[in-house]
């Protein structure tokens, strides 16, 4: 594992040869180099971790192929996007990470993802690129850079505590991981034993940010880790009885934003405004209207309330038709640098930056994963299990039907969530809103005047999501709860 300081050492030098958008590597020798540190050193009770700029170094850190064990290329691919996840690696190699204690699994999915890791960013497996860019004739098969480790460790424990990724069958990429980040999430889980939360429902026409703080507080009552730092953003789901108007509101966390996407090709902006148009339920879907005190058709809307600083999109390919399973093959354009801004309630920073895309060739029942992954020194590799290789174009591998998950960085600093410091909270890290002429509306707010999250807060129009009167300040009040 690099010791986090600069030394020198014998590196293996490689060249790059051209092969359409692909360049394979050719080995050239071994060269004394300066080795630059691999990660950032992260502290045990860090309070925020500041944002990286980029490597500027030919000495290449974390580009290592991963064993195929028998149909196992969706835990490689889910493995080599994780492991582009900058402050994931940095947190986990500055040992910062704490075992919970009362977790069944007693940290052994943490330590074998740590020593993965470890494995992964070892100096021993850094190499430098080469300047001399040569030509290989397209008759020529491309060679990959040949670094390869076995993860066997950590996939037999994955296959010890899931039966479903033990049967050997191809599995879901998506589905590994967020089983993954969930076992992470409660070995690392820094929330009291016993710990209680209340998921409240609030009702009215406009909508008080003060709700939203509420909702993240009881969450991270029970849940605050790493995962949660990183990965979890907030919806907002509203119900609005068709026959009464009543309207309830639920904000909820979320890890993966699963995007519905059309048949024809599309951009992920359309896919965006899918996932938050409203939908009507009816029938035997119809819902219990508090209001009217019985089933009433209604209509449900998700909005995006809170992002994350690491946004882990997932497209719904996989469908089921006719009680059949199908695979949507749309082409779908998604851009480098994603801009949030449209889609998310005041929302600080929303500038995104693309740094792994999860790709499947295949169908419903069978296809292959392969990785798209940007490393430290901003050059983008294609991990293909044992197989690295150079992609020239980023541009033109991804305009294609293959993206099944994109993993996008915010521009900005990452804050540890805890209770007894909501001023880190996003809800708190706040644009100026811009006035309105809407005026404070009438809601239920007994609730609110109780919670130990109080700042001063404005309420939101719910069609149009913009602040019904100008904050003048924020003033941040809250309890000492650990």
């Amino acid at each position: 594992m690099g010791s986090g300081q600069n030394r020198q050492s014998n590196v293996p030098i490689v060249f790059l040869e051209n092969h359409k958008n692909v360049g394979s590597y050719r080995f050239v020798q071994n060269q004394r180099l300066n080795i630059p540190k691999a990660y950032l050193k992260i502290e045990p009770n860090y309070s925020k971790i500041e944002r990286l700029e980029t490597i500027n170094s030919a000495v290449v850190h974390g580009v290592v192929g991963l064993k195929n064990l028998g149909n196992t290329c969706y835990f490689n691919t889910a493995i080599n996007c994780i492991s582009h996840t900058q402050p994931l690696v940095d947190y986990f190699l500055s040992k910062a990470y704490k075992i919970n204690s009362s977790c069944p699994t007693s940290g052994n999915i943490t330590k074998a993802f740590v020593s993965l890791m470890e494995q992964i960013w070892d100096d021993e497996n850094c190499f430098a690129e080469s300047k001399d860019f040569r030509l290989l004739a397209y008759s020529q098969k491309p060679k990959p850079y040949n670094k390869c480790i076995n993860p066997i460790k950590l996939l037999n424990l994955l296959q010890k505590y899931s039966k479903r990724f033990a049967l050997g069958d191809q599995e879901d990429c998506q589905e590994l991981l967020s089983y993954l980040l969930d076992l992470l999430h409660q070995e690392l889980n820094r929330s009291q034993p016993n710990s209680k939360s209340v998921n409240k429902d609030y009702t009215g026409q406009y909508i008080d940010p003060q709700w939203a703080a509420d909702s993240w507080g009881e969450h991270l009552k029970i849940n605050r880790s790493i995962i949660v730092d990183l990965f979890q953003g907030q919806l907002k789901s509203t119900c609005e009885c068709q026959a009464c108007g009543f309207q309830s509101h639920k904000f909820e966390p979320f890890l993966f934003l699963n995007l519905p996407i059309p048949k024809q090709k599309v951009s992920i902006y359309k896919c965006l405004d899918l996932f938050q148009e409203p939908e009507l339920l009816s029938g035997s879907c119809q819902w219990k209207c508090p209001n009217c005190k019985i089933n009433r058709d209604f209509k449900k809307q998700m909005q995006l309330w809170k992002l994350p600083n690491q946004l882990i999109i997932h497209f719904k390919r996989f469908e089921f038709n006719h009680r059949k399973q199908i695979k949507l093959n749309t082409i779908i354009e998604f851009p480098l640098e994603l801009d949030m801004g449209e889609y998310c309630v005041n929302q600080a920073i929303s500038q995104y930056q693309l740094y792994a895309v999860a790709q499947h060739d295949g169908s419903s029942y069978g296809g292959h994963y392969v990785a798209l992954c940007k490393a430290q020194n901003n050059n983008w590799y294609m991990y293909n299990d044992e197989q690295v290789f150079r992609i020239q174009d980023i541009k033109k591998m991804i305009q294609n039907e293959y993206a099944y998950m994109l993993f996008y960085q915010r521009y900005d600093n990452i804050y540890r969530q805890t209770l007894n410091k909501p001023e880190a909270w996003p809800h708190f890290r706040l644009p100026k809103i811009v006035q309105t002429t809407h005026l404070m509306v009438q809601t239920d707010r007994k609730s609110q005047d109780s919670s130990p999250f109080q700042f001063e807060s404005t309420p939101l129009d719910n069609q149009t999501g913009v602040a019904s009167q100008q904050r003048s300040q924020q003033d941040i009040k809250f309890n000492s709860i650990a």
